[in-house]
């Protein structure tokens, strides 16, 4: 009987659909929907948020330190994903709304890593926002999947009307030091010193000191280890806030059940850890909004604490909410 009914229901939605047939002439003109989501609105307190999806990239599970390829494979098929080696992982940005100023914190890997990565500012003009129109660049760091989109293909500035903002201490360990010894810091410092030289040579480039407040309900937090500079950014409205927190977190799967798990990009992977096992409980504590660079985009949601014993968290993604599209709440205290 139910599959009767359910015969019914198809011929009758095929007999509507020939009913109701769109003129060939105009599904032509149709435009063929993006892939996978590029935006997500979202609104905390006075704040309109948009994630911006880069792309994605993969992480080989060699690179996580501190387990082992047994241990991660569990982790993920914990999590409900594919036991692999190979770990999609996405790569965010957002935007935030903030009476005059339009805020982009980090800017994509713009084509540094290949053809899945660089769709930010195709992305953020289908959101309905211009690269012409951001009045201010944070970067959390260096690294160039948040730094190449900096600039474009002709090597000019991707956010003209914008003044960047970078942590002192970022712009001093990968223009000042000599990496040259070391090949991968050596690339990553020449993606940097190509993202910046266009702001620096406009005099556009503005660094502060890690934890300083930039704008009145904008305060930097400090998250060394990752990189040296690795700075969080706070975004407060009333009593409603967001925490955008970088690459504390490169797989939800892995690093919340085991904060103890640094990655091989890590510059110093003990303070990366130590940045970790502090922050979870407080971002757990304060039921603060995340936006993570890392994890599944929209990157939006909150930590909870499920075992005090061993320390693990679990990774709660907002709820979509059709009465109020996008609307969520970070609550601070």
């Amino acid at each position: 009987m139910l599959l009767s009914k359910l015969t019914h229901r198809i011929l009758g939605a095929a007999f509507l659909s020939l009913v109701f047939a769109i003129p060939a002439a105009h599904a032509q003109k149709t435009q063929t929907p993006p892939k996978y989501p590029g935006y997500y609105r979202a609104i905390v307190g006075n704040l309109t948020v948009i994630a911006l999806n880069d792309g994605y990239t993969q992480l080989g599970a060699q690179l996580f330190r501190g387990t082992n390829t047994s241990d991660i494979q569990d982790l993920l098929t914990n999590a409900y994903l594919p036991a692999q080696s190979a770990i999609n992982t996405s790569v965010n940005a957002y935007l935030v709304q903030m009476g005059r100023n339009l805020v982009l914190v980090d800017a994509g890997a713009a084509d540094c890593f290949g053809p899945t990565l660089g769709n930010l500012p195709a992305n953020m003009r289908m959101a309905g926002y211009s690269p012409d129109a951001v009045t201010m660049v944070l970067i959390t760091h260096l690294h160039g999947d948040h730094a190449c989109g900096l600039v474009n293909a002709q090597g000019q500035m991707a956010f003209p009307k914008a003044t960047l903002w970078v942590p002192k201490d970022e712009v001093q360990y990968w223009l000042s030091r000599d990496n040259s010894s070391d090949t991968s810091k050596h690339a990553a410092a020449k993606m940097a010193h190509a993202a910046l030289g266009p702001y620096i040579a406009a005099k556009k480039l503005k660094t502060f000191a890690s934890g300083e407040t930039i704008l009145p309900g904008l305060n930097s937090v400090p998250s060394p280890g990752h990189t040296p500079g690795h700075t969080g950014y706070l975004f407060t409205s009333g009593n409603h806030s967001i925490y955008i927190w970088g690459d504390i977190i490169h797989s939800q799967a892995i690093q919340l059940a085991r904060p103890e798990v640094s990655i091989d990009f890590d510059t110093d992977p003990q303070q990366a850890i130590t940045t970790r096992v502090e922050a979870l409980p407080e971002v757990a504590r304060r039921r603060l909004l995340i936006g993570g660079a890392h994890l599944p985009f929209p990157g939006l949601g909150h930590v909870r604490a499920i075992s005090a014993q061993n320390g693990a968290y679990q990774w709660v993604p907002i709820e979509y909410d059709q009465t109020a599209p996008g609307k969520t709440d970070g609550v601070a205290d």
